[in-house]
């Protein structure tokens, strides 16, 4: 469906940007449930 991600767990898959930045989205099934931008 996405693609190979960088990390997939289940109901969340992340995709590093940069060393500092994470795009992540989570799911509830097999539907979109929120998306998030994080930094470390």
């Amino acid at each position: 469906m996405l693609g190979s991600p960088h990390l997939s767990q289940g109901n969340k898959w992340s995709y590093t940007i940069n060393d500092d930045l994470k795009f992540n989205l989570y799911f509830t099934e097999e539907n979109l449930r929120y998306i998030t931008l994080t930094s470390e």
